[in-house]
């Protein structure tokens, strides 16, 4: 789906309250803040610690940032970090994940990883708990191969959501994922 449909599909459905799962440096929190308004709010995720957002968008009041990766229980685990990309300068910072990549490096053959990070793991039932995120009309999530471990942390949120937009593959693009058809079955 392009950024654009996405976008309007969004901006459609009007969500108050949106759950964002894997931020990167909040080029899509922003504008789904501005789909929440004033009276809404998007409770922001992301794990990798080189992804910062700009000030401006921590500044609004309905904006809610976590730096942590959402997962199966809370605690620490070790994030892989991407490094680097074609044509690219500076550090690729948007495939880092908990798990190791597989079929990445085929798919996205200039996109290289090295390293880790390790990183504070919540899970979104805990943290709605803590919160008081009552219910939850969007749940947006892009956790690179990480969806079965996020959705099994938010049972109960799931219970209260009205709308899951998941970015998935039917490739094993990481280690151990599993794929868009294993999660449709599951859910």
């Amino acid at each position: 789906m392009s950024a654009r449909v996405t976008r309007d599909w969004v901006t459609r459905i009007a969500p108050r309250t949106i759950i964002e799962c894997g931020a990167h440096r909040g080029e899509d929190t922003a504008w789904m803040s501005d789909v929440a308004g004033d009276a809404g709010s998007v409770h922001a995720f992301e794990a990798d610690p080189r992804n910062t957002p700009p000030a401006d968008l921590l500044l609004r009041s309905n904006v809610h940032w976590t730096a942590a990766a959402v997962s199966d229980q809370e605690g620490e685990a070790d994030l892989v970090l991407s490094q680097a990309a074609p044509d690219r300068v500076g550090a690729w910072t948007e495939s880092s994940a908990l798990r190791e990549p597989r079929e990445h490096l085929a798919l996205y053959p200039g996109v290289t990883f090295g390293g880790t990070a390790r990183v504070h793991t919540i899970t979104i039932d805990s943290y709605c708990r803590r919160e008081r995120v009552e219910s939850v009309d969007l749940l947006w999530a892009d956790v690179q191969g990480a969806e079965d471990l996020m959705l099994e942390g938010a049972q109960e949120t799931l219970q209260r959501t009205s709308w899951l937009a998941l970015e998935m593959s039917q490739h094993e693009v990481y280690a151990g994922q599993k794929r868009r058809s294993e999660i449709a079955t599951w859910l």
